[in-house]
């Protein structure tokens, strides 16, 4: 629900519940993040980024802006990333979600792409994140026109980061073509 849902960005992807010994699913009890959340500082981020489109745009240029909106005013939290040596438990419940990216301005590739997932939506532009344990990572499938494109906004922002700088290596490229990239990386 999260996932799809990136406004819930209060809720933590885990959860208890509650079984039969059937093994039958009584009740679940989704888990929220600590942080103080500012629920107004959210909506007024998310008009500032969805500002800069207008109705005479295409889906892909409104898919561009928004991509580079997110590379240029986010960091990735490399400091963070790199102390808690993998444990997510020890970094910021923010880097994790669209509020991290859009108000903290900082995040990891969770919050990359549930925050350009979210504002995809805004756009009325078809969106998934989509994640690999192996790979530790997270990114997009956007639907442009029909056709399912990969783009992965953490891996376009450059670090250290580089204020103003966004890259284009991994926006809108195919599956094929996006697995291969990654051996480069």
């Amino acid at each position: 629900v999260v996932n799809d849902h990136p406004e819930f960005y209060y809720v933590r992807t885990a959860y208890r519940y509650w079984s039969y010994s059937s093994g039958e699913i009584v009740s679940i009890e989704p888990q929220y993040n600590d942080s103080d959340f500012d629920d107004e500082a959210f909506q007024q981020a998310t008009q500032k980024a969805m500002s800069l489109i207008d109705d005479d745009m295409t889906d892909l240029e409104k898919a561009m802006v928004l991509h580079d909106y997110i590379a240029v005013t986010c960091a990735y939290d490399k400091v963070n990333y790199d102390n808690s040596k993998g444990d997510t438990e020890k970094m910021p419940p923010n880097d994790f979600c669209a509020y991290g990216v859009l108000v903290d301005r900082v995040a990891v590739c969770q919050g990359y792409a549930l925050a350009y997932k979210y504002l995809l939506g805004q756009a009325g532009i078809e969106a998934y994140m989509v994640s690999s344990d192996d790979m530790n990572h997270a990114w997009n499938i956007v639907k442009l026109e029909g056709e399912y494109y990969q783009v992965d906004v953490t891996w376009d922002d450059p670090t250290s980061d580089r204020i103003g700088r966004a890259r284009h290596y991994y926006m809108f490229v195919s599956d094929a073509a996006f697995q291969n990239s990654r051996k480069h990386y």
